[in-house]
């Protein structure tokens, strides 16, 4: 639900996004909102039929507009335009995609993949080279390393996508470059939905 909302805000150019939680329990749900990239701006309270008060927490983080691509080479290997806050975290994708696919098509299947109701079979093979191979430099599972691009884990693995959520970091970069890499390598898709931009492998052209 985070990763839709980050990617609908950055569609519509918005700056900020914000939402609101219970503050109870010690704060451990706005904790989890943190771990997201969100800060606490202001707490309230909101009065229950019973006299008594329910405590909520507004909390709110930077939409990062998407990827400036520094030259034609480099397309993923970026910096995030307008974003400062360290603990900004964001989307990417690889997808298997046919020879003819244009960026309408990709967008199309990321949101059926990101859908909740995505068809099932047999996994393709470039799906899965690329997930063994970026997994082996960078685990998804426990132990994990302690600059770990991950702010998601597991990555979201389906029959023909990889979703990956990273931390706005230094400690992202080379994550960055392995996922182009092997992208190439196995002729996948690389999809921003923040900026919403398709960056298709040497092998695949948009006619």
């Amino acid at each position: 639900m985070l990763r839709h909302a980050r990617a609908e805000a950055a569609r519509r150019g918005a700056r900020l996004l914000r939402t609101h939680c219970w503050a109870g329990e010690d704060g451990r749900v706005v904790r989890e909102y943190e771990a997201w990239g969100f800060t606490a701006i202001l707490e309230f309270e909101q009065p229950r039929s019973d006299g008594s008060f329910w405590t909520g927490q507004v909390l709110q983080t930077r939409v990062c507009s998407g990827l400036k691509r520094p030259h034609a080479g480099c397309p993923v290997r970026a910096l995030w335009s307008g974003c400062e806050d360290e603990r900004v975290s964001f989307d990417l994708a690889v997808l298997a995609m046919e020879a003819s696919a244009d960026a309408v098509a990709v967008r199309a299947m990321y949101d059926r993949c990101t859908s909740g109701s995505h068809a099932e079979g047999e996994v393709d093979e470039r799906v899965m080279g690329f997930y063994e191979s970026l997994r082996s430099r960078f685990p998804d599972h426990p132990p994990l390393a302690g600059a770990s691009p991950w702010m998601s884990t597991p990555l979201s693995v389906g029959i023909d996508h990889v979703v990956m959520n990273l931390s706005f970091s230094a400690g992202s970069d080379d994550a960055l470059r392995a996922i182009e890499e092997l992208a190439a390598e196995y002729c996948l898709v690389i999809w921003d939905p923040q900026s919403q931009d398709a960056y298709f492998p040497p092998s695949v052209t948009t006619g």
